[in-house]
């Protein structure tokens, strides 16, 4: 995500006159080749352009996500590993913070486009 990226111009899960939340997501299980795709807290783009920097962003937060020979794994065995003990035993507010520092680890949000 750019850095000087302008937040003030989305609104965050709401809908608007380009599209619905659930458009977003719909399109992006599309663009995505992921039927079963589904994600909370992302920002409705207002334009064409604002789509394709989400599904841009979503594309590496993926890759980030998946790749085995990461050390930003995000996964409920790394979570495990992170807060020594069972994934069922982890709050919610552990899980949500664990998945933010690993992000932000992955600098996904800290590159230039």
């Amino acid at each position: 995500m750019k850095k000087d990226y302008d937040f003030s111009k989305w609104d965050w899960m709401y809908d608007n006159d380009f599209m619905t939340y659930n458009e977003l997501i719909l399109r992006l299980r599309k663009d995505l080749n992921e039927p079963e795709f589904f994600a909370y807290d992302l920002f409705v783009p207002h334009d064409e352009e604002g789509y394709k920097e989400v599904l841009a962003d979503t594309k590496r937060m993926q890759e980030i996500i998946r790749n085995p020979r990461s050390n930003n794994v995000i996964s409920p065995k790394t979570a495990e590993l992170e807060y020594g003990k069972p994934f069922d035993q982890i709050t919610q507010e552990e899980r949500d913070t664990f998945i933010s520092k690993k992000l932000k680890q992955s600098g996904v949000f800290n590159k230039n486009d």
